[in-house]
């Protein structure tokens, strides 16, 4: 997985040079804040019954169309009625969900107006102590209105400890 990471930070770096060298920046650099809700797809919906969280990103443009984006933020997945009930009963404290930390790179294109499509990857630590982090990929669709209010609908992967679980979620941000 670090490797991967490694890897993945070194393709990036090497587009950004690529892609100046080819033609000039025509967009400034920019800032995206916003919101986003989920639900847990598969046998993670069996622990938790859904996912809200915060995030910031920002996002550098390489080329007329498209930005290298690095983004962290906050999510918060809460558990079932049923996980609560058995962490109450078996670890002797109430817990609502789990917290994470993601630090991810990728990849954001526009297609034309506001229309744009974005992967990323990277590593999500969790706030609970001793938990292991996980590598984090996702991938979305999304617009852009002018003034500056962006909406997407994304695929959001985690793989912890060889388990692969994944997520499907709703963001709205605001982008200047």
């Amino acid at each position: 997985m670090k490797k991967l990471l490694l890897l993945s930070a070194i393709l990036c770096g090497l587009s950004i040079t690529s892609f100046a060298q080819i033609s000039p920046v025509p967009r400034p650099a920019k800032w995206n804040f916003g919101f986003e809700a989920g639900l847990p797809l598969g046998h993670l919906h069996e622990a938790y019954s859904s996912v809200f969280g915060a995030y910031a990103k920002y996002e550098y443009p390489v080329f007329k169309s498209t930005f290298i984006t690095a983004s962290t933020g906050y999510r918060r997945y809460f558990f079932t009625d049923e996980l609560k009930q058995y962490t109450k009963s078996v670890v002797g404290e109430e817990r609502s969900g789990v917290g994470s930390i993601p630090i991810m790179i990728g990849v954001k294109h526009y297609f034309g107006d506001g229309l744009f499509a974005e992967g990323q990857i990277g590593k999500s630590f969790y706030t609970r102590k001793g938990s292991d982090s996980s590598f984090d990929y996702d991938l979305g669709v999304g617009y852009t209105f002018r003034n500056g209010i962006e909406i997407s609908a994304r695929y959001q992967g985690f793989n912890q400890s060889n388990v692969n679980t994944n997520i499907a979620a709703i963001r709205l941000g605001f982008r200047f």
